[in-house]
């Protein structure tokens, strides 16, 4: 008999004042750009890191399935029910603005994410080196994530989203953290897939308009 797994916590955007507990509100104030540097090309820097980040995302899902031992049974345990917090939908479809915001408001909960994992991690098999070692490097990416979308959004006078972490589970069982984790990385190795993909294409689009500005330029003038 399979268990069906429990949803995680909640991720919200904040639109109205709410009571909750065990959720802990982001600070999204103006004050979070005065670190950003007017000039910076935060969006293509972005862009380069979610690119960088999609082979390790996807090994380190596949090395969490075979340490926990739920490589069989992957399928149904860690896609049956969607993590609340990550977007229902490809977000590199959206425009680039709704893009950012989403992407800000996604990392955040990762990061925090991520972090209890590594602790789980630890608890159930001990700190096994190389899947801390993969689970320590997502978060050091998954943070500067957060950093470069933060700065981009501010330097493009978007407004930052408020967001609500998400709640830490009471007491779970070691399985049901088992499956906690491998529905996390399983979005998460989606979600950067999904946009590494569609980062490549547009920086690829962007440097073939380019080079053909430059023949533009360098071609000699029709003799009448």
């Amino acid at each position: 008999m399979v268990l069906k797994p429990r949803v995680i916590a909640v991720c919200l955007v904040v639109v109205t004042p709410l009571v909750l507990l065990g959720v802990t509100p982001v600070n999204s104030s103006s004050s979070s750009c005065q670190l950003c540097f007017a000039g910076s090309e935060t969006l293509l820097q972005t862009k380069r890191l979610v690119m960088s980040m999609r082979r390790p995302a996807r090994k380190l899902y596949k090395s969490y399935l075979t340490h926990m031992g739920l490589m069989q049974d992957a399928d149904q345990l860690c896609s049956m029910t969607p993590v609340p917090w990550f977007p229902d939908s490809n977000i590199a479809r959206k425009p680039q603005n709704l893009m950012l915001q989403e992407l800000y408001r996604t990392a955040l909960c990762l990061k925090d994410s991520l972090l209890l994992i590594r602790e789980q991690q630890s608890r159930l098999t001990g700190p096994h080196e190389a899947l801390h070692s993969q689970l320590e490097k997502a978060q050091q990416q998954v943070t500067g994530l957060v950093t470069n979308t933060q700065c981009t959004l501010c330097l493009q006078g978007l407004t930052l989203p408020a967001v609500t972490l998400p709640a830490r589970p009471t007491d779970p069982s070691a399985f049901q953290q088992k499956i906690d984790g491998c529905r996390v990385l399983r979005n998460y190795s989606k979600l950067i897939g999904d946009l590494a993909k569609a980062f490549r294409k547009h920086l690829a689009k962007g440097k073939g308009a380019e080079r053909q500005k430059k023949r533009n330029r360098t071609k000699p003038a029709a003799a009448f």
